[in-house]
């Protein structure tokens, strides 16, 4: 047990970081499910946990993009061209809190994000409202893991 919980969830392992946007990503949606939206069909489920990690694409983009990351760039790259995609998870999670000038996780658009969740709701959009539900979630777990694990926010505070 010990063993799963040090890969699964402890500080700087395997795959901590996603394990914990998915155990949090699942309450809350079951909490919006039963509360908020009261419906979710297959294809918003789907939709829902798609969005909870689609949004990390900005971080493999910037790293494939950047001149500054040419680090991780051709590590990760290398790993890609190995098949070792576990790997690539672990080296992400280890690593990924020096990667910044990232363009979508920022605060500007987490309040857009946050705004177009609160319009879901309102107008019953329950499609959206998930999608933009995933998105919420997966930052503001991002900002708390940013604060409690880093002591700030300098990579949210704005578009670079």
């Amino acid at each position: 047990m010990k063993g799963i919980y040090n890969r699964y969830f402890g500080k700087d392992k395997a795959l901590r970081h996603y394990t914990q946007h998915l155990v949090i990503a699942l309450l809350m949606f079951l909490i919006f499910r039963f509360f908020v939206f009261e419906s979710a069909n297959v294809f918003q489920v789907i939709l829902f946990f798609f969005f909870t990690y689609l949004i990390d694409l900005d971080s493999v983009i910037t790293i494939l993009l950047s001149k500054r990351n040419a680090e991780f760039k051709n590590e990760i790259c290398g790993m890609v061209r190995r098949g070792e995609f576990e790997s690539i998870m672990i080296y992400a999670t280890k690593n990924h809190k020096k990667i910044d000038n990232l363009k979508l996780h920022n605060l500007p658009f987490y309040g857009i994000f946050s705004v177009l969740l609160v319009v879901s709701i309102i107008f019953n959009y329950v499609t959206f409202g998930y999608i933009f539900l995933a998105l919420v979630v997966h930052m503001t777990f991002d900002i708390l893991d940013d604060l409690r694990n880093l002591g700030h926010l300098k990579h949210w505070e704005r578009i670079k």
